[in-house]
Protein backbone atom coordinates (compact mmCIF):
# COMPACT_ATOMS: atom_id res chain seq x y z
CA UNK A 1 0.00 0.00 0.00
CA UNK A 2 1.53 3.37 -1.00
CA UNK A 3 2.67 5.59 1.86
CA UNK A 4 0.88 8.87 2.58
CA UNK A 5 2.11 11.99 4.36
CA UNK A 6 1.75 12.27 8.14
CA UNK A 7 3.17 14.54 10.83
CA UNK A 8 6.23 12.25 10.82
CA UNK A 9 6.54 11.67 7.08
CA UNK A 10 7.10 14.18 4.26
CA UNK A 11 7.03 13.06 0.59
CA UNK A 12 8.91 15.05 -2.05
CA UNK A 13 8.79 13.80 -5.63
CA UNK A 14 11.45 16.01 -7.24
CA UNK A 15 14.58 17.69 -5.94
CA UNK A 16 17.13 19.68 -7.93
CA UNK A 17 20.45 20.07 -6.06
CA UNK A 18 21.36 23.14 -8.13
CA UNK A 19 18.11 24.89 -7.21
CA UNK A 20 18.55 27.12 -4.16
CA UNK A 21 14.75 27.16 -3.78
CA UNK A 22 14.62 23.35 -3.60
CA UNK A 23 17.49 23.24 -1.11
CA UNK A 24 15.93 25.89 1.12
CA UNK A 25 12.55 24.18 1.06
CA UNK A 26 14.22 20.92 2.06
CA UNK A 27 15.96 22.66 4.97
CA UNK A 28 12.65 24.18 6.07
CA UNK A 29 11.04 20.72 6.11
CA UNK A 30 13.98 19.23 8.04
CA UNK A 31 13.94 21.97 10.68
CA UNK A 32 10.16 21.87 11.04
CA UNK A 33 10.24 18.10 11.49
CA UNK A 34 13.10 18.30 14.00
CA UNK A 35 11.08 20.83 16.02
CA UNK A 36 8.09 18.49 16.00
CA UNK A 37 9.99 15.50 17.39
CA UNK A 38 11.70 14.08 14.29
CA UNK A 39 10.60 11.90 11.41
CA UNK A 40 11.49 11.03 7.82
CA UNK A 41 11.56 12.85 4.49
CA UNK A 42 11.32 10.63 1.40
CA UNK A 43 12.78 12.20 -1.76
CA UNK A 44 11.64 10.61 -4.99
CA UNK A 45 8.13 9.77 -3.76
CA UNK A 46 4.98 11.51 -5.00
CA UNK A 47 2.12 12.73 -2.81
CA UNK A 48 0.05 9.66 -3.73
CA UNK A 49 2.84 7.36 -2.53
CA UNK A 50 4.22 6.33 -5.91
CA UNK A 51 8.01 5.87 -5.93
CA UNK A 52 9.52 7.03 -9.23
CA UNK A 53 12.84 7.73 -7.47
CA UNK A 54 15.61 10.20 -8.30
CA UNK A 55 18.37 10.24 -10.88
CA UNK A 56 21.68 8.74 -9.74
CA UNK A 57 23.40 12.15 -9.92
CA UNK A 58 20.81 13.68 -7.58
CA UNK A 59 21.10 10.78 -5.13
CA UNK A 60 24.89 11.14 -5.02
CA UNK A 61 24.63 14.86 -4.30
CA UNK A 62 22.22 14.36 -1.41
CA UNK A 63 25.11 13.58 0.90
CA UNK A 64 23.89 13.86 4.53
CA UNK A 65 26.95 15.83 5.64
CA UNK A 66 26.45 18.38 2.85
CA UNK A 67 22.73 18.74 3.60
CA UNK A 68 23.45 19.14 7.31
CA UNK A 69 26.24 21.64 6.64
CA UNK A 70 23.88 23.75 4.49
CA UNK A 71 21.19 23.57 7.18
CA UNK A 72 23.65 24.61 9.88
CA UNK A 73 24.29 27.85 7.97
CA UNK A 74 20.75 28.92 8.89
CA UNK A 75 20.34 27.65 12.47
CA UNK A 76 23.64 28.53 14.19
CA UNK A 77 24.74 27.85 16.88
CA UNK A 78 22.47 24.80 17.07
CA UNK A 79 22.85 21.86 14.73
CA UNK A 80 20.48 19.78 12.66
CA UNK A 81 21.10 16.07 13.05
CA UNK A 82 20.14 13.82 10.13
CA UNK A 83 20.97 10.42 8.69
CA UNK A 84 20.32 8.95 5.26
CA UNK A 85 19.39 5.66 3.70
CA UNK A 86 18.74 4.79 0.06
CA UNK A 87 15.89 2.54 -1.09
CA UNK A 88 14.91 1.19 -4.49
CA UNK A 89 12.30 3.12 -6.45
CA UNK A 90 10.55 2.37 -9.72
CA UNK A 91 12.94 4.19 -12.06
CA UNK A 92 15.58 5.43 -9.63
CA UNK A 93 16.51 5.39 -5.96
CA UNK A 94 14.51 6.93 -3.13
CA UNK A 95 16.55 8.94 -0.60
CA UNK A 96 15.23 8.77 2.96
CA UNK A 97 16.43 11.55 5.25
CA UNK A 98 15.98 10.62 8.89
CA UNK A 99 15.55 13.72 11.06
CA UNK A 100 16.34 13.64 14.78
CA UNK A 101 14.33 15.53 17.37
CA UNK A 102 15.71 18.82 18.73
CA UNK A 103 14.73 17.76 22.22
CA UNK A 104 13.67 20.47 24.64
CA UNK A 105 14.20 23.58 22.55
CA UNK A 106 13.33 24.58 18.98
CA UNK A 107 15.69 25.38 16.12
CA UNK A 108 15.45 29.03 15.06
CA UNK A 109 16.46 30.36 11.65
CA UNK A 110 19.23 32.91 12.19
CA UNK A 111 19.16 34.31 8.66
CA UNK A 112 16.55 34.43 5.89
CA UNK A 113 16.21 31.73 3.26
CA UNK A 114 16.21 33.97 0.18
CA UNK A 115 16.50 33.06 -3.50
CA UNK A 116 15.80 34.60 -6.92
CA UNK A 117 13.03 33.23 -9.11
CA UNK A 118 13.30 32.73 -12.86
CA UNK A 119 12.42 36.37 -13.45
CA UNK A 120 15.11 37.64 -11.09
CA UNK A 121 12.71 38.62 -8.32
CA UNK A 122 13.70 38.04 -4.69
CA UNK A 123 11.69 35.33 -2.92
CA UNK A 124 11.84 33.95 0.60
CA UNK A 125 11.25 30.42 1.90
CA UNK A 126 11.63 31.43 5.54
CA UNK A 127 12.44 34.63 7.43
CA UNK A 128 15.18 35.41 9.91
CA UNK A 129 14.19 34.45 13.49
CA UNK A 130 11.34 32.28 12.18
CA UNK A 131 10.52 29.04 13.99
CA UNK A 132 8.82 26.28 11.99
CA UNK A 133 7.10 23.17 13.27
CA UNK A 134 5.52 20.33 11.34
CA UNK A 135 1.80 20.21 11.93
CA UNK A 136 -0.18 17.53 10.16
CA UNK A 137 1.38 17.30 6.71
CA UNK A 138 2.80 20.83 6.51
CA UNK A 139 5.70 22.88 7.84
CA UNK A 140 4.10 25.91 9.50
CA UNK A 141 5.25 28.80 11.70
CA UNK A 142 5.15 27.85 15.38
CA UNK A 143 2.15 28.92 17.42
CA UNK A 144 1.82 30.18 20.97
CA UNK A 145 0.97 26.71 22.29
CA UNK A 146 4.16 25.33 20.68
CA UNK A 147 6.31 27.86 22.58
CA UNK A 148 4.41 27.06 25.76
CA UNK A 149 5.15 23.36 25.32
CA UNK A 150 8.87 24.00 24.73
CA UNK A 151 9.05 26.20 27.84
CA UNK A 152 7.23 23.60 29.95
CA UNK A 153 9.60 20.85 28.80
CA UNK A 154 12.66 23.00 29.51
CA UNK A 155 11.39 23.81 33.01
CA UNK A 156 10.63 20.13 33.69
CA UNK A 157 14.10 19.10 32.54
CA UNK A 158 15.79 21.75 34.69
CA UNK A 159 13.72 20.62 37.69
CA UNK A 160 14.71 16.98 37.07
CA UNK A 161 18.39 17.89 36.72
CA UNK A 162 18.28 19.95 39.91
CA UNK A 163 16.68 17.11 41.87
CA UNK A 164 19.28 14.70 40.46
CA UNK A 165 22.10 16.95 41.71
CA UNK A 166 20.49 17.14 45.14
CA UNK A 167 20.26 13.33 45.19
CA UNK A 168 23.96 13.03 44.35
CA UNK A 169 24.91 15.43 47.15
CA UNK A 170 22.85 13.48 49.67
CA UNK A 171 24.78 10.30 48.84
CA UNK A 172 28.31 11.73 49.13
CA UNK A 173 30.43 9.81 51.65
CA UNK A 174 32.03 11.60 54.63
CA UNK A 175 35.18 13.48 53.65
CA UNK A 176 34.26 13.75 49.95
CA UNK A 177 35.07 16.99 48.16
CA UNK A 178 33.27 18.79 45.35
CA UNK A 179 34.49 20.80 42.38
CA UNK A 180 31.90 23.35 41.29
CA UNK A 181 31.88 24.15 37.57
CA UNK A 182 29.39 26.74 36.36
CA UNK A 183 28.06 26.80 32.81
CA UNK A 184 27.55 30.56 32.69
CA UNK A 185 28.87 32.43 29.68
CA UNK A 186 31.42 34.25 31.87
CA UNK A 187 32.92 31.05 33.25
CA UNK A 188 32.81 29.22 29.94
CA UNK A 189 34.73 32.11 28.39
CA UNK A 190 37.71 31.13 30.59
CA UNK A 191 39.70 28.99 28.11
CA UNK A 192 40.99 26.40 30.58
CA UNK A 193 37.50 25.86 32.04
CA UNK A 194 35.99 25.69 28.56
CA UNK A 195 38.49 23.04 27.48
CA UNK A 196 38.13 21.02 30.69
CA UNK A 197 34.32 21.10 30.58
CA UNK A 198 34.07 20.12 26.92
CA UNK A 199 36.60 17.34 27.42
CA UNK A 200 34.36 15.80 30.07
CA UNK A 201 31.47 15.88 27.62
CA UNK A 202 33.68 14.46 24.86
CA UNK A 203 34.85 11.59 27.07
CA UNK A 204 31.22 10.61 27.61
CA UNK A 205 30.10 11.23 24.03
CA UNK A 206 32.70 11.46 21.20
CA UNK A 207 30.23 13.48 19.11
CA UNK A 208 30.47 16.43 21.55
CA UNK A 209 33.17 18.47 19.79
CA UNK A 210 34.43 22.02 20.05
CA UNK A 211 33.03 24.62 17.64
CA UNK A 212 35.16 26.80 15.36
CA UNK A 213 34.55 29.66 17.80
CA UNK A 214 35.75 27.51 20.71
CA UNK A 215 38.87 26.55 18.77
CA UNK A 216 39.59 30.17 17.85
CA UNK A 217 39.25 31.24 21.50
CA UNK A 218 41.53 28.40 22.66
CA UNK A 219 44.04 29.25 19.93
CA UNK A 220 44.26 32.81 21.24
CA UNK A 221 44.86 31.41 24.74
CA UNK A 222 47.25 28.66 23.60
CA UNK A 223 50.18 29.94 25.69
CA UNK A 224 48.07 29.63 28.85
CA UNK A 225 47.01 26.03 28.20
CA UNK A 226 48.75 22.82 29.15
CA UNK A 227 46.39 20.24 27.57
CA UNK A 228 46.21 16.77 29.04
CA UNK A 229 46.16 13.81 26.68
CA UNK A 230 42.36 13.65 26.55
CA UNK A 231 42.15 17.43 26.05
CA UNK A 232 44.65 17.20 23.19
CA UNK A 233 42.55 14.49 21.55
CA UNK A 234 39.47 16.69 21.79
CA UNK A 235 41.35 19.59 20.20
CA UNK A 236 42.60 17.42 17.33
CA UNK A 237 39.28 15.65 16.75
CA UNK A 238 37.48 18.99 16.65
CA UNK A 239 40.05 20.65 14.40
CA UNK A 240 39.88 17.74 11.95
CA UNK A 241 36.27 18.73 11.32
CA UNK A 242 36.73 22.52 11.71
CA UNK A 243 39.93 23.24 9.88
CA UNK A 244 40.91 26.90 10.50
CA UNK A 245 43.15 26.04 13.47
CA UNK A 246 44.05 22.45 12.52
CA UNK A 247 47.68 23.02 11.57
CA UNK A 248 48.30 25.22 14.59
CA UNK A 249 47.19 22.40 16.90
CA UNK A 250 49.23 19.85 14.96
CA UNK A 251 52.26 22.08 15.44
CA UNK A 252 51.57 22.89 19.11
CA UNK A 253 50.52 19.43 20.31
CA UNK A 254 52.99 17.46 18.14
CA UNK A 255 50.90 14.25 18.01
CA UNK A 256 52.56 10.93 17.19
CA UNK A 257 51.76 9.09 13.95
CA UNK A 258 49.94 6.49 16.06
CA UNK A 259 47.70 9.19 17.55
CA UNK A 260 46.96 10.62 14.11
CA UNK A 261 46.18 7.12 12.81
CA UNK A 262 43.67 6.60 15.64
CA UNK A 263 41.98 9.96 15.03
CA UNK A 264 41.78 9.28 11.29
CA UNK A 265 40.20 5.87 11.96
CA UNK A 266 37.66 7.33 14.40
CA UNK A 267 36.87 10.19 12.03
CA UNK A 268 36.12 7.85 9.13
CA UNK A 269 34.20 5.25 11.11
CA UNK A 270 32.43 7.55 13.59
CA UNK A 271 28.64 7.70 13.53
CA UNK A 272 28.50 11.49 13.84
CA UNK A 273 27.43 13.51 10.78
CA UNK A 274 29.61 16.54 11.46
CA UNK A 275 32.20 15.74 8.79
CA UNK A 276 31.95 18.48 6.20
CA UNK A 277 35.64 19.48 6.59
CA UNK A 278 36.98 16.11 7.67
CA UNK A 279 37.85 14.51 4.32
CA UNK A 280 40.55 17.02 3.44
CA UNK A 281 41.99 16.83 6.95
CA UNK A 282 42.12 13.04 6.80
CA UNK A 283 43.90 12.97 3.42
CA UNK A 284 46.45 15.63 4.33
CA UNK A 285 47.28 14.19 7.76
CA UNK A 286 47.54 10.68 6.33
CA UNK A 287 50.05 11.99 3.78
CA UNK A 288 52.07 13.88 6.40
CA UNK A 289 52.10 11.35 9.24
CA UNK A 290 51.48 7.83 7.93
CA UNK A 291 53.52 5.34 5.92
CA UNK A 292 52.65 4.99 2.19
CA UNK A 293 50.84 1.68 2.68
CA UNK A 294 48.84 3.16 5.57
CA UNK A 295 48.02 6.18 3.41
CA UNK A 296 46.73 3.87 0.66
CA UNK A 297 44.52 2.05 3.16
CA UNK A 298 43.03 5.33 4.38
CA UNK A 299 42.30 6.48 0.82
CA UNK A 300 40.66 3.13 0.04
CA UNK A 301 38.36 3.52 3.04
CA UNK A 302 37.46 7.05 2.00
CA UNK A 303 36.69 5.83 -1.50
CA UNK A 304 34.23 3.29 -0.09
CA UNK A 305 32.49 5.81 2.19
CA UNK A 306 28.82 6.74 1.91
CA UNK A 307 29.85 10.41 2.02
CA UNK A 308 30.32 11.96 -1.41
CA UNK A 309 32.98 14.44 -0.26
CA UNK A 310 35.01 11.55 1.24
CA UNK A 311 34.91 9.76 -2.12
CA UNK A 312 35.82 12.95 -4.00
CA UNK A 313 38.93 13.58 -1.91
CA UNK A 314 39.94 9.93 -2.20
CA UNK A 315 39.79 10.18 -6.01
CA UNK A 316 42.14 13.18 -5.94
CA UNK A 317 44.65 11.64 -3.51
CA UNK A 318 46.92 9.68 -5.85
CA UNK A 319 49.88 9.50 -3.43
CA UNK A 320 51.29 11.11 -0.26
CA UNK A 321 53.72 13.06 -2.43
CA UNK A 322 50.95 14.56 -4.56
CA UNK A 323 49.07 15.72 -1.46
CA UNK A 324 52.14 17.27 0.15
CA UNK A 325 53.08 18.93 -3.14
CA UNK A 326 49.71 20.68 -3.23
CA UNK A 327 50.27 21.94 0.31
CA UNK A 328 53.72 23.26 -0.57
CA UNK A 329 52.56 24.90 -3.79
CA UNK A 330 49.94 26.85 -1.82
CA UNK A 331 52.81 28.74 -0.15
CA UNK A 332 53.03 30.80 -3.35
CA UNK A 333 49.49 32.10 -2.87
CA UNK A 334 49.26 35.70 -1.72
CA UNK A 335 48.18 36.95 1.66
CA UNK A 336 47.43 40.60 0.95
CA UNK A 337 50.03 41.40 -1.72
CA UNK A 338 52.85 38.99 -0.81
CA UNK A 339 53.23 35.20 -1.08
CA UNK A 340 52.86 33.39 2.23
CA UNK A 341 56.44 32.12 2.08
CA UNK A 342 57.72 35.74 2.10
CA UNK A 343 56.00 36.70 5.34
CA UNK A 344 58.07 36.65 8.54
CA UNK A 345 57.01 34.21 11.23
CA UNK A 346 56.32 37.07 13.64
CA UNK A 347 54.05 38.81 11.14
CA UNK A 348 52.22 35.58 10.31
CA UNK A 349 51.61 34.83 13.98
CA UNK A 350 50.32 38.35 14.64
CA UNK A 351 48.08 38.15 11.60
CA UNK A 352 46.76 34.76 12.72
CA UNK A 353 45.72 36.22 16.05
CA UNK A 354 43.94 39.06 14.26
CA UNK A 355 42.03 36.57 12.10
CA UNK A 356 41.08 34.49 15.15
CA UNK A 357 39.76 37.62 16.83
CA UNK A 358 37.78 38.39 13.67
CA UNK A 359 36.25 34.88 13.78
CA UNK A 360 34.97 35.66 17.26
CA UNK A 361 33.28 38.85 16.05
CA UNK A 362 29.99 39.07 14.21
CA UNK A 363 31.41 39.93 10.77
CA UNK A 364 33.86 38.47 8.29
CA UNK A 365 33.77 35.00 9.80
CA UNK A 366 34.21 32.90 6.65
CA UNK A 367 37.01 34.95 5.08
CA UNK A 368 38.88 35.17 8.41
CA UNK A 369 38.65 31.40 8.92
CA UNK A 370 40.07 30.75 5.44
CA UNK A 371 43.01 33.11 6.02
CA UNK A 372 43.67 31.57 9.44
CA UNK A 373 43.79 28.09 7.89
CA UNK A 374 46.30 29.23 5.25
CA UNK A 375 48.57 30.84 7.85
CA UNK A 376 48.48 27.75 10.06
CA UNK A 377 49.45 25.51 7.16
CA UNK A 378 52.34 27.80 6.22
CA UNK A 379 53.77 27.85 9.73
CA UNK A 380 53.38 24.09 10.09
CA UNK A 381 55.26 23.48 6.85
CA UNK A 382 58.09 25.72 8.00
CA UNK A 383 58.42 23.89 11.29
CA UNK A 384 57.73 20.30 10.26
CA UNK A 385 58.97 19.73 6.72
CA UNK A 386 62.56 19.85 5.54
CA UNK A 387 63.08 22.55 2.94
CA UNK A 388 59.37 22.70 2.02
Amino acid sequence: MPASETDRLELIERHEPDSRKDRLELIREIVAMANAGGGEIHLGVSDDGQRPGLATEVVNRLDPADVQSFADEFVKPDHVHIERRVENGEAGDVVVIIVSSTGDHPLVFTKPGDYEDEEGRSRQVFAKHAVYRRRGTKAEPARRDDYRAWIDRAVAKERHDWMSRVAVLSKLPPGASLEIVTDTDEAMAEPAILLRTHTRLFNRNPEKLLTKHDLALLFLARDELEPRDDESRLLLHSAFRRRPTLYFWLDILDPSPATIAEIIDETISGSDRDKSDAARSVVECAALYLEPDEFDEVVTRLGESEYAHFREHAAEATSPTSVITRLVEARDNNLDDAPLREWSEHDLTSRAEEEAQQMLSSTGYDSASRRLARIGTELFLRHRLRDP
